[in-house]
């Protein structure tokens, strides 16, 4: 419902359907997640609301998008579909895996800067990952490619 609802807004106000997907849907699929690792870390269990946040991500990446696709070759017959793949309307997504790779690189290097203790001095560079992440994708998208 939230995705659709999302694409909906998306194609009446002409924003690019990725810039929803890294935005709206993220925030929305995410925030769950989120508020369980605040209550984790507010417990005083730091690194398990830290792990919990990448592990989120790794399952979302992998799981969120083989399983679907599993799923779609095991029934693929019975669908009426004979293609073994799915195309990808974006132009740069190299371009964004490389830089999300790039982000968790950093992303790493920053909790270790502040000796793997999390703090709102940590929040700051983590937030300002994201805004340059959606920046990128933005121009990518809209004026580069």
């Amino acid at each position: 419902m939230m995705l659709w609802m999302a694409l909906e807004c998306a194609w009446t106000f002409r924003i690019p359907e990725n810039l929803i997907g890294i935005t709206v849907v993220a925030v929305g699929v995410t925030l769950p997640d989120a508020l369980a690792a605040l209550a984790v870390a507010k417990q005083g269990f730091g690194p398990m609301a830290y792990s919990s946040a990448i592990g989120s991500c790794t399952f979302d990446i992998c799981v969120g998008l083989g399983l679907p696709w599993i799923f779609y070759l095991a029934f693929k017959g019975q669908l009426g579909h004979g293609s073994d793949f799915i195309l990808v309307n974006s132009k740069n997504i190299w371009i964004q895996v490389l830089a999300l790779l790039g982000v968790l690189v950093l992303q790493v290097q920053a909790v270790r800067a502040w000796n793997w203790s999390l703090s709102w001095e940590l929040a700051l560079p983590l937030f300002g990952m994201y805004f340059v992440f959606i920046i990128e994708a933005l121009i990518l998208d809209l004026v580069v490619f």
